[in-house]
């Protein structure tokens, strides 16, 4: 008793004392230490940052566990629970939570594992305690590395989990699930002694393939119980539907209501089904030996509830899970499913159909057995590399007996790609422990493979092949395929055979017969029709002796059968031998022995009849294999107009310890010799490869057939030669690569040479000229071995217009790497010249560039996991054309010694410093003498620039880096005024005055400096540029580095800060950057603060500007004392105010009764305008705008022939990617004056053709095309993302003249100009313009307008025109009128009374009427005269300021309108002294008084009366 009471006492004792430890603080980083040591043997235990009990909980940083194939990493685990609560017979877990959890899985060797023995399901699944146990994981990476090494990554986020048991059932909850931008929930309770089960898993399937917008909820039903052994029942339900576009995932915790309801039951499967099917492809009615039923309601319900032509399945299924086929029965119904949707490598498909396993009749006996039926159909087929499935129907009917096995009755697929594909049809019988026994029949019927596969040929194959047991053989029973006795048959016909260049398959006809048995393997027959040749092959093999023996004939093989090129060279048909007999221990002797037709078998390949470039000869190999030696005899190839032979080829198997070989090779202009005999540790080679020439080989390389199609059309000639001797065995030469100083006996020659080797390539593109190479000279040659080696050029190459001349000698040695690292090379530069001229070498920047490299220069380089390139100090020095610098002047560079360094992650480590002195940026267009950057921006330069840098960039950052102006200043605008050029090709010759910019202004530089420097990981830069005229600029900015991948690179995003001042006290210096014929003017300064990030920066500070002139001469604009106040603001411009005033000096005036109203103004006018411009991104194109201008009398232009004031509002506004135009204009004067007539032009048909304009002119085409291919959105065109919206009113005033032209008017009017919605025209024009007081000049004579009115309804260029002008003073109205539009008007001679044509032109011309004795044609006569004397009236008329100066039989007169209402002729006659003067007074508008004196005097009443 007392024994018991103390062992009691002791297990108390140590249980307390185990409880004490477990809940003492540490005891779970402790529990975890001593698992380390007693775990099993391949595992192990890493963890860190742990801390807790084992009662209470704790938390752990990292825990890592391993066994081979399986690794765990854990991060953030935290477990809370009261361990204590067991005692109540309970444990509540608070927290199980980890932040990530890593499984990565590798592949493992194999081990047979036991017997698996049969699962037995226990009664009950009670447990002694409540649990409730909560999960949450943030992210679960499961990693799966394959067996090569290569691993692939899926990732689940958002994990969250309850298990809970209270005595009576089992309850899971997943609450959450991600992947990817898909969802999960469940829910499963399991009872815990009747085994009843009742489960809910919910899916959110949302695009599973990037940028495939697809959505689909799907729901799975469990129902059933466990218990009962082979009479548990699962009942599943599976539902999922197509949601509409833009459907959201639902809320948490609301997926599994928001699933929808199954609607297939056992008996409606095949009914909904069929009506899916059908929904793709109406066309599509596969029907098999089914018999389907069910119920419309389903159908109707399922498809109520979801969008038309939207992906279902729908499925229903009831298991037996303890059975050994659980599977008593299932239906599955599919429709519009693609499953592209799905995984981004499946096809694009449109699936719907069935499929069902059912019990057979009287599967409830021993011998249960179920009915396999399947129904598809895919509505969108296509070809396999087009991403679709080339399967249009599939259609089965299969039986499942455990006695017999599966049994395939019939199984039908139905092929289509880009076209009807044909059928194959499977039929048979096989069971799983009886394979041997298996029989299956595949049946083909028209099968085309191009349809499926687009790169295959087209073909129609029809026949069977099949499989069975030979009959003859002892009956056995196996699983193993292998120990089957089988008879192989294949019957396959094509009946469209063709050539392969049209796409077609030459093979008419495949037959084979085989018996395959343990024993022996025998091929009986296996013959191919190919055109009307045959190739045989016959032999057998016997798997226990590894005998083998194969016999093959190749019977007049038609060539001209099988390629259209072939057939057009009418090439020979090819017949041979081929035999191979031995056994694969001993070795096999092979015997190749094919020729054309007409060459003798064996002969040498040559005859005198003309070689075919497609002319196949001879192909002969004889010799013998053996797994320890290759042993070739002879190889004679003779075709394609080229001949490879060899006498000797012994190469030792398998580890190639020897290679021996002799070999000749010959083409047109060119030929090889080899000779090599090299073992591991030994031996020798020599080659020796002529290219007599080039000519002849780029001739025979185009004749070759496929390869020729494929290559450039090139052109070459000349010659090369290549030599090549070498000393020491192959594996050698390998080892040496990893360890060149343990073999120094290696030894190698190579030499390369070339003389006047020429090429010319085809150009890239159109209109680009052909690459021409032109190897003047070359001689390369590399003596020594692995070790040490010496590397000579000497080289003479052009390319195109560029020329470089190379002398170059090396030294190279290689070092063996330490502690097994890899070797190093190390090259000592002996010589480095080069020398360049570029093109244009006979204008500005011919000549040489020369650039040398100081002797003793070494570098050093080590490859294998990293890199590592080490340089001593050097100098180099380039010297420019004497053209381009005086003597003496160079760029020169010198540097310290240089180390860069790249590990094998990618870290990436620069050391280097130097300095740069010399540099001139007028080298710039010298370099580029074609299209001279300064020059063309009417600069010059003698700016002379040094730098230097000192870069340490490793793990810390250190750079500096500064560039400074020495001497010399920058000129803007052209050198001199008034120069001319003149410049001769063979089609013109133009002689053209420089531009009259003005002299060029000298910047005055006296401060120009550039530095860029690092301050701890941050980069700051800052520029100084001070001069006397160009303005002050000091700016300063500054960003942040990380170091990432290995490399320094700016942070994301990189902070930025800084300041930028600038003082532009004279714009002018700057004129030259403007456009040709504007002048700017005026001081500018700005003060801004620099932030934001580098790749989103923000600018914040002022900018203001005094005395802004902006000017064109040409085009009379003028705008003077411009004033602007503007601040930024981050990702804004404030414009506060921008005011500017109009021009001054213009005099232009319109005189007479139709001209100006007023004189020309002296008040310049001015605009005020203010707004904002955003590009923060928040409007729909990235900028935001408002910007509105108040103009008050404006002069806007002041030429000498014109003036304009204008008044009025404009606005223009960008908001969401649309432009929004505003204003109301008037014309306060306006005073225009055009030429009389327009100035001498060559006609639309004469095109002047200069020969050195052609190229320039094909360059422009090529860019013409690339802009329009490139569509509206071409660079640098700003295009607002919606329709412009413009509304623009425009008043011309009563002020606004027109003269020239022979008119003079005043026009007034309201013109409204909106953008067009339809159409071609970017602007619509609605309102109309009349003249007032119009007069028109012509034939001599002033003519009224007494009606003008020009009316826009819409298109701008073609408005409505109703025009009438009248001759005055005379009997009766006479005129022209003009109506129609602008591009079809009419005009028509105007009189009343209504007149004859000639009268009226009479009338108009001469002011009276023909003769009284004259007909018509005199009336003529006089009009051509009045026509003639018009055109010399119309310029004494302008000289001597009359309105009209006539010329007549009667003689000459002039007239002058001295008022509205006054108007005075005088006409002197020509037949004598007579003379007269007439007066007319219009009174009104119908009573005119006339009075006249000379011969006669008189005065007249004249009334008009006017009939309608």
């Amino acid at each position: 008793m007392w024994l018991f009471a103390g062992l009691l006492a002791i297990v108390l004792l140590t249980f307390a004392g185990l409880w004490w430890w477990a809940s003492s603080a540490g005891s779970l980083p402790r529990a975890l230490a001593l698992a380390q040591k007693y775990l099993p043997e391949g595992q192990s235990l890493q963890f860190a940052d742990a801390e807790g009990s084992i009662t209470g909980g704790g938390r752990i940083g990292q825990l890592q566990w391993a066994m081979p194939g399986t690794e765990v990493r854990i991060d953030g685990l935290q477990l809370d629970w009261a361990l204590a609560e067991l005692f109540g017979r309970a444990l509540h877990v608070r927290t199980l939570q980890a932040k990530r959890v890593h499984l990565r899985l590798t592949s493992k060797a194999e081990e047979p594992e036991p017997p698996a023995q049969p699962f037995a399901m226990p009664a009950d699944l009670a447990l002694p305690i409540r649990v409730s146990l909560p999960l949450a994981i943030g992210r679960l990476d499961i990693e799966t590395v394959a067996a090569d090494g290569s691993s692939s990554q899926q990732s689940i986020e958002q994990i969250a989990a309850r298990y809970q048991y209270d005595g009576t059932q089992h309850a899971l909850q997943l609450d959450s699930l991600h992947y990817g931008q898909s969802q999960l929930q469940a829910d499963l309770q399991v009872g815990a002694r009747n085994l009843d089960v009742h489960g809910r898993v919910g899916a959110y399937l949302h695009e599973l393939v990037p940028e495939t917008p697809f959505t689909m909820l799907a729901g799975l039903h469990a129902d059933g119980s466990l218990a009962g052994g082979d009479a548990a029942t699962l009942n599943l339900q599976l539902a999922a539907r197509q949601q509409a576009p833009g459907t959201a995932a639902p809320v948490a915790g609301g997926l599994l209501a928001a699933l929808p309801v199954p609607t297939v039951t056992a008996s409606a499967t095949n009914a909904n089904a069929n009506a899916n099917a059908t929904e793709g492809d109406d066309s599509t009615n596969v029907t098999g030996d089914t018999e389907v039923a069910g119920t419309a309601e389903a159908v109707a319900a399922a498809a109520a509830e979801t969008p038309s032509g939207a992906a279902r399945i729908d499925g229903q299924a009831t298991l037996h899970p303890w059975r050994q086929q659980p599977v008593q029965q299932a239906r599955l119904a599919l429709a519009q499913l693609n499953a592209h949707d799905f995984h981004a490598q499946a096809p694009i498909t449109t699936l719907g159909g069935s499929v069902a396993i059912e019990p057979a009749d009287g599967g409830a006996g021993a011998a249960a057995a179920w009915d396999l039926l399947v129904d598809l159909a895919n509505a969108r087929p296509g070809a396999w590399d087009q991403q679709h499935a080339p399967l249009r129907a599939l259609t089965a009917s299969a039986r499942w007996d455990d006695a017999e096995g599966l049994t395939i009755h019939h199984a039908q697929a139905a092929l289509e790609g880009t076209a009807p594909a044909g059928h194959i049809d499977l039929s048979g019988q096989l069971h799983p422990q009886r394979l041997d026994q298996a029989r299956l029949t595949l049946a083909l019927d028209r099968l085309d493979l191009q349809p499926l596969l687009t790169s295959l040929p087209q073909t129609e194959f029809g026949g069977q092949a099949s499989v069975a047991p030979l009959e003859d053989g002892p009956a056995s029973a196996s699983a193993d395929v292998a120990e089957g006795r089988w008879l192989i048959e294949v019957d396959i016909r094509n009946a469209r055979p063709g050539l392969v260049d049209q796409q077609l398959l030459p093979l008419r006809e495949l037959l084979a017969k085989a018996r395959i048995t343990p024993e022996r393997w025998s091929a009986e027959t296996l013959q191919a029709r190919i055109g009307d040749g045959t190739l045989q092959l016959q032999g057998h093999y016997d798997p226990a002796s590894q005998a083998l023996d194969v016999q093959g004939q190749l019977l007049q093989l038609p060539l001209v059968q099988v390629h259209s090129q072939l057939a057009a060279e009418r090439a020979p048909d090819l017949s041979g031998t081929l035999n191979a007999q031995g056994d694969l221990q001993q070795g096999i002797g092979f015997d190749v022995d094919i020729h054309s037709d007409g060459q003798a078998a064996g002969g040498n390949g040559r005859s005198g009849r003309q070689r075919s470039p497609w002319d196949i000869r001879a192909i002969q190999a004889k010799g013998h294999w053996a797994p320890e030696l290759l042993r070739v005899e002879r190889i004679h190839l003779d075709a394609f107009q080229a001949q490879v032979d060899s006498s000797h080829l012994q190469v030792a198997l398998p580890d190639l310890a020897s290679i021996e070989a002799t070999l000749t090779a010959r083409a047109p202009g060119l030929s090889l010799d080899a000779d090599a005999a090299m073992q591991q540790q030994s031996g020798g080679g020599k080659l020796a490869l002529n290219l007599a020439s080039a000519e002849q080989v780029a001739a025979w390389l185009k004749s070759l057939p496929v390869v020729g199609a494929s290559l450039p059309a090139l052109s070459a000639n000349g010659g090369a030669q290549l030599q090549a001797d070498w000393q020491g065995g192959w594996q050698q030469w390998l080892d040496g690569l990893q360890n060149p100083a343990a073999h120094p006996a290696l030894r190698l020659d190579l030499r390369a040479q070339s003389q006047d080797l020429r090429i010319e390539l085809p150009a890239a593109e159109a209109g680009q000229q052909p690459t021409r190479i032109d190897v003047a000279k070359l001689d390369a040659r590399v003596q020594g071995n692995l070790a040490a080696a010496s590397l000579v050029v000497d080289g003479d190459i052009r390319a195109n217009d560029t020329r470089a001349l190379l002398d170059t000698r090396l030294q190279m040695t290689q070092a063996s790497g330490r502690n097994g690292a890899a070797p190093s090379w190390r090259v000592a530069v002996e010589q480095l010249a080069a020398s360049a001229t570029l093109p244009g070498a006979t204008g500005q920047g011919g000549g040489t560039w020369q650039l040398q490299v100081a002797e003793g220069l070494q570098l050093t380089i080590q490859t294998g996991s990293g890199t590592d390139i080490r340089s001593t100090a050097g100098q180099a020095t380039l010297k420019p054309p004497a053209s381009v610098a005086a003597d003496g002047q160079a760029l020169e560079l010198a540097w310290e010694p240089l180390h860069w360094q790249q590990s094998a992650s990618g870290a990436a480590s620069l050391q280097s410093t130097g300095q740069i002195r010399g540099i001139r940026p007028a080298w710039i267009d010298a370099l580029a003498p074609a299209q001279p950057p300064l020059k063309n921006a009417g600069m010059r330069t003698d700016l002379l620039l040094s730098g230097n840098w000192d870069i340490q960039m490793a793990e810390s950052l250190g750079v500096r880096l500064h560039l400074q102006r020495d001497s010399g200043d920058l000129w803007l605008g052209e050198p001199a005024l008034g120069a001319v050029d003149s410049q001769t090709d063979a089609a013109t010759t133009v002689q053209a005055s420089a531009s009259t910019r003005g002299q060029a202004i000298a910047a005055g530089i006296r401060t120009l400096s550039l530095d860029v420097q690092s301050e701890a990981n941050a980069l700051v830069l800052t520029l100084d540029w001070d001069t006397e005229r160009a303005g002050v600029i000091k700016a300063r900015a500054q960003t942040q580095l990380v170091r990432q991948g290995g490399g320094w690179q700016l942070s994301e995003p990189a902070p930025l800060s800084g300041s930028v001042q600038a003082r532009l006290q004279d714009l002018s210096v700057w004129g030259t950057l403007a456009p040709p014929g504007w002048r700017v003017a005026g001081a500018l300064d700005a003060d801004i603060a620099l932030g934001g990030s580098v790749q989103a920066p923000e600018l914040r500070g002022s900018i203001n500007g005094s005395g802004l002139n902006i000017r064109s001469v040409l085009d009379g604009v003028e705008l003077h004392d411009g004033q602007l106040r503007a601040t930024l603001d981050g990702n804004r411009l404030d414009i506060a105010e921008l005011t500017l005033q109009g021009g001054t000096g213009s005099n232009a005036y319109v005189r007479g009764l139709s001209g100006n109203r007023t004189p020309a103004p002296t008040e310049r006018g001015r605009m005020t305008a203010s707004g904002f411009i955003d590009w923060s991104g928040t409007a729909g194109t990235g900028i935001a705008m408002d910007v509105r201008a108040s103009l008050e009398k404006m002069q806007v232009l002041v030429r000498s022939d014109r003036q304009m004031s204008l008044s009025g509002d404009l606005s223009a506004g960008l908001q969401q990617g649309a432009l929004r135009v505003r204003g109301s204009i008037m014309v306060d004067r306006a005073s225009i004056t055009l030429p009389e007539s327009g100035a001498p032009t060559l006609g639309t048909d004469v095109v002047v053709v200069r020969a050195s304009d052609q190229a320039k002119a094909a360059a422009e085409a090529k860019a013409e095309a690339e802009t329009a291919a490139e569509g509206p959105e071409a660079r640098g065109q700003l295009q607002s993302a919606k329709p412009m919206d413009l509304e623009l009113k425009l008043d011309l005033g009563r002020d606004f003249a027109l003269q020239g032209y022979g008119i003079t008017t005043r026009l007034e009017g309201n013109l409204t100009v909106r953008n067009a919605t339809s159409g071609n025209d970017p602007v619509t024009v609605v309102g109309e313009i009349r003249t007032d007081e119009g007069r028109y000049r012509a034939w001599g004579q002033a003519l009224n307008v007494e009606t003008g009115i020009v009316l826009f309804n819409g298109p701008y260029a073609n408005p409505s025109l109703n025009l009438l002008a009248i001759r005055p003073n005379i009997d009766v109205r006479a005129g022209v009128r003009v109506t129609g539009t602008a591009n079809a008007p009419r005009v028509q001679l105007y009189s009343e009374p209504e007149l004859p044509e000639a009268e009226k032109l009479s009338w108009v011309v001469l002011g009276r009427a023909a003769a009284s004795g004259g007909a018509e044609g005199g009336s003529m006569q006089q009009a051509a005269l009045g026509l003639l004397a018009g055109s010399v009236g119309d310029s004494l008329a302008t000289g001597f300021g009359f309105d009209e100066v006539g010329l007549s039989e009667s003689g000459v007169s002039v007239s002058k309108r001295l008022s509205d209402q006054l108007y005075v002729t005088y006409e002197a006659g020509m037949a004598g002294a007579a003379s007269t003067l007439y007066v007319f007074y219009d009174i009104t508008r119908r009573l005119t008084a006339r009075g006249q004196t000379g011969e006669t005097s008189a005065v007249d009443l004249i009334y008009t009366i006017t009939y309608d």
